[in-house]
């Protein structure tokens, strides 16, 4: 999955590379977040990290602990977004032509990785604005059906198999959003980063699901 942990764990790696002092707590990271998979967890363990009382380099605080902090913050405001966006989706009222998506992005945003999906934040940002969701699901509802294509080229929407009744919903509205496309029209542009990024979120999350599954299954 396309985690923020991977990333974490990317600079840490480019970090300890280096050497000095503070490199074999950076390999302790880096292994302890490798057993992480949900944000109370990451958010325990970055905050356990004891932090020197003593000023780290002539210059400030060290490049160590201020990737730390900034970690912390974004935690936190992943955190926050994440409550606005579910208490927004949780209060929308739609139309029968709009309920599964709905329930689409709600089970999406429930899901075990959502919070931790590199893609997460920008996704709960979308959701937070009431009055914008709203009027997307409105211009969403309001568009013409749009056939699928009979041969769809690999690797894009429309090759896509849909798992569920919600899953087809929103890529059927994707069809239908992208048949007329343009960047210049607010509506047709918000529509389509809402659904473009709960449908990458949702495939990139249930990989890891089904991988987690895999895994534990193995090991009895």
């Amino acid at each position: 999955m396309s985690s923020i942990i991977n990333e974490y764990i990317g600079w840490l790696r480019e970090y300890k590379s280096r050497g000095g002092y503070y490199s074999k707590l950076a390999k302790k990271l880096i292994n302890d977040l490798k057993e992480i998979h949900v944000i109370a967890d990451l958010e325990a363990t970055l905050s356990g990290i004891p932090r020197p009382s003593f000023p780290m380099t002539l210059f400030g605080k060290n490049e160590f602990f201020l990737k730390l902090d900034d970690w912390q913050e974004e935690i936190i405001n992943r955190q926050e977004a994440y409550i606005k966006a579910l208490g927004t989706i949780n209060e929308v009222e739609s139309s029968s032509d709009i309920h599964k998506l709905i329930i689409f992005i709600r089970n999406t945003l429930n899901g075990d990785d959502c919070l931790l999906h590199i893609r997460g934040l920008s996704f709960f940002k979308i959701l937070e604005d009431a009055e914008q969701l709203k009027e997307t699901l409105e211009y969403l509802a309001s568009l013409p059906e749009v056939d699928p294509p009979g041969d769809p080229r690999q690797n894009t929407f429309d090759a896509i198999v849909p798992d569920d009744e919600e899953h087809a919903a929103c890529l059927r509205l994707l069809r239908n959003n992208s048949a007329d496309f343009h960047s210049n029209y607010p509506a047709n542009r918000h529509a389509n980063s809402l659904l473009q990024t709960v449908l990458l979120i949702y495939q990139d999350t249930a990989s890891s699901s089904q991988l987690k599954s895999v895994k534990q299954v193995r090991t009895f």
